[in-house]
């Protein structure tokens, strides 16, 4: 479980495809002992398990074919940047919302900076109420807006200089997740919402 504020904005150093899937080795700034093995790190919102962690501040994660299809983490290149959350504790501030780590959709970046705006597939547009919760590659946010195929979101300085949504291009990919309550309540009360 995440709180969906990123902690740190680490860099993928190595991508090795493996009979399991992709295995990454990502470098962050935090303190190593977030990274213990078997510890849960979000990694642009994708919730993965340490497997090893470095003393240098590198980490190694591996995320299967399931992930892989579900996310954008198959794209990932070796130097990008990427939001780092470790799991939340009992101390820890909920100050975003509660992030389960486990990716609902991909959308595609319509516009950048503060009038942020992605398309969203249809079939969950139903979950993102104008001034409800969304999780954009691992970010809670709050929507602003919304039209037939889109979500906006207004962006403040501090979100476009801390995380890499401030870095993405027009047409860029970015992970979504839906609010945990709605997908609860979907699942309970299926076609009756």
């Amino acid at each position: 479980m995440f709180t969906g504020l990123v902690q740190n904005l680490g860099t993928i150093v190595e991508i090795e495809k493996k009979k399991t899937g992709l295995e990454f080795l990502v470098h962050s700034d935090l303190a190593a002992d977030r990274f213990k093995k078997g510890a849960s790190v979000a990694v642009d919102g994708v919730c993965l398990t340490v497997e090893q962690h470095f003393p240098e501040g590198n980490f190694l994660v591996t995320a299967v074919s399931e992930t892989l299809d579900r996310s954008t983490l198959g794209s990932f290149k070796v130097k990008q940047k990427v939001n780092l959350e470790t799991a939340l504790t009992l101390d820890t501030p909920l100050g975003g919302h509660l992030v389960s780590g486990h990716v609902d959709g991909v959308g595609i970046v319509q516009k950048t900076g503060a009038d942020f705006r992605i398309q969203v597939p249809q079939e969950l547009l139903k979950f993102f109420p104008v001034k409800g919760s969304i999780v954009v590659n691992g970010v809670s946010l709050t929507l602003s807006g919304l039209s037939k195929d889109e979500v906006k979101i207004a962006l403040i300085p501090e979100t476009l200089k801390e995380t890499n949504l401030g870095l993405l291009k027009k047409g860029g990919l970015v992970n979504l997740e839906v609010d945990l309550i709605a997908r609860y309540l979907e699942s309970l009360l299926g076609s009756k919402l």
